[in-house]
């Protein structure tokens, strides 16, 4: 675990944030929902796929040294960092389901 892993996936956790409070507060234009609903999935995987990324790298570093890991804190910020994408994700779904587009 580095610094700059740790900073990555708090900022990554920011931006789920920032992008939730901002798309659910809004009114969106009626043809703006469907590009709001693309953004939420795609930013949404973007963000899973760093913890994800982590995971399978714990998993070959444990198996193949033996080493013990970085410790639960890492965990965790990996667990809410994917949360955080997971719902951003159902955010989007949601705003594509309103436009009509699937």
């Amino acid at each position: 675990m580095s610094l700059r892993s740790t900073v990555g996936l708090l900022i990554l956790t920011g931006a789920a944030a920032i992008y939730a409070a901002v798309i659910v507060q809004r009114q969106p234009a009626p043809g703006g929902r469907q590009f709001d609903g693309v953004a939420g999935v795609l930013l949404g995987l973007f963000i899973c796929s760093r913890p994800a990324a982590n995971l399978l790298d714990a998993l070959y570093r444990s198996s193949r040294f033996g080493a013990a890991g970085p410790g639960w804190w890492w965990a965790a910020l990996n667990v809410l960092t994917f949360t955080a994408g997971l719902i951003l994700i159902i955010i989007g779904a949601m705003q594509l389901t309103r436009a009509g587009a699937l």
